[in-house]
Order: C-alpha cells, then sequence, then structure tokens
C-alpha cells in the first residue's frame, strides 16, 4: 500500500469516527436532561458518608 493510499484510508475512518461519535452525542443530548434542583433545597440536604468502621449523616444545613 503507498502512502497516499494509507493516508486516504486514515483520513476516511477518521471522519467516519468523529461522524458516528457526533451523531451519538446529539442522540444522547435529546434524551438525557441535567436534574433541576430548587435553590431552597439545597440547604435541607443530607450527606452520608459511609466509613470502614460504620456510618455518618451530616446535616448539610449546619443545624
Amino acid at each position: 500500500m503507498s502512502g497516499r493510499v494509507m493516508l486516504a484510508a486514515l483520513l476516511a475512518v477518521l471522519l467516519i469516527g468523529a461522524g458516528l461519535t457526533g451523531v451519538g452525542v446529539a442522540a444522547a443530548s435529546q434524551h438525557i436532561q441535567a436534574p433541576v434542583y430548587a435553590a431552597q433545597s439545597l440547604p435541607e440536604m443530607n450527606v452520608t458518608w459511609s466509613t470502614l468502621n460504620g456510618t455518618t449523616t451530616i446535616n448539610a444545613s449546619g443545624r
């Protein structure tokens, strides 16, 4: 295979891969929506940490 044929084949593979990746990203962006959190609910959230010795729950509101 000559250098030009190999280069053309490599470019074709890269272009096809980029096109398929773009289609996959576009399809995924239409189906997956980011969760929406209300600002007033954030201080009420609890954070749970799991350790080897047990589980500790920390109230994020500081109360």
